[in-house]
């Protein structure tokens, strides 16, 4: 199989395009990124963008709101010594639930049992 480009190439020259003419994709100015959010936090985002749709922003998405709490961040944390930047997020951290709580117990309990 021929590369894509020569490809492109070949089929422009059979309907007539000089491949001069072809025009070659811009370079991408954003990045893909996955992120996990608690429950709470996607809700949040969620409700963000229905308020905004239903204010009739057109485009309204949570890649929207997301990338808007970005901007802010990086407007509050510009200037900011890394101590200062450290105890900002120190500030809002978000503290996780012990989903592993139950598995910490019983390890635990099997030590106190050993100890007995």
């Amino acid at each position: 199989m021929l590369p894509k480009k020569r490809r492109t190439v070949q089929r422009s020259l059979k309907r007539g395009v000089h491949p001069a003419e072809i025009q070659t994709p811009s370079p991408k100015r954003y990045k893909i990124v996955a992120v996990s959010l608690y429950l709470p936090d996607a809700e949040s985002v969620e409700k963000a963008k229905q308020s905004l749709s239903a204010a009739g922003e057109a485009r309204a998405s949570r890649s929207l709101v997301v990338q808007t709490a970005i901007r802010r961040l990086t407007e509050e944390l510009a200037g900011k010594s890394p101590a200062e930047v450290r105890a900002y997020f120190a500030k809002y951290r978000i503290r996780r639930e012990p989903a592993f709580l139950p598995a910490r117990l019983s390890r635990q309990r099997l030590r106190s049992r050993a100890l007995r």
